[in-house]
């Protein structure tokens, strides 16, 4: 069913944003010119936690439907 396949797709995009964010937390202690490492920190920090609401924003109304 499309719905439930956007639905799915949704869902993820907050799982690699968060995946997207460590991997440049990684990427920058090993280039010669770093990025401002706390910049990135509180990046990183916020997109963790809007992950977190993202990913509940999903579940939610999946665990309601599943119920």
């Amino acid at each position: 069913d499309l719905s439930v396949g956007l639905f799915l797709i949704l869902g993820a995009l907050p799982l690699g944003q968060l995946f997207t964010s460590f991997l440049v937390l990684l990427m920058s202690t090993v280039l010669p010119n770093p990025i401002s490492l706390p910049r990135l920190g509180r990046i990183t920090w916020k997109s963790a936690l809007w992950s977190v609401a993202g990913l509940l924003l999903w579940l939610v109304p999946m665990w309601f439907m599943l119920r």
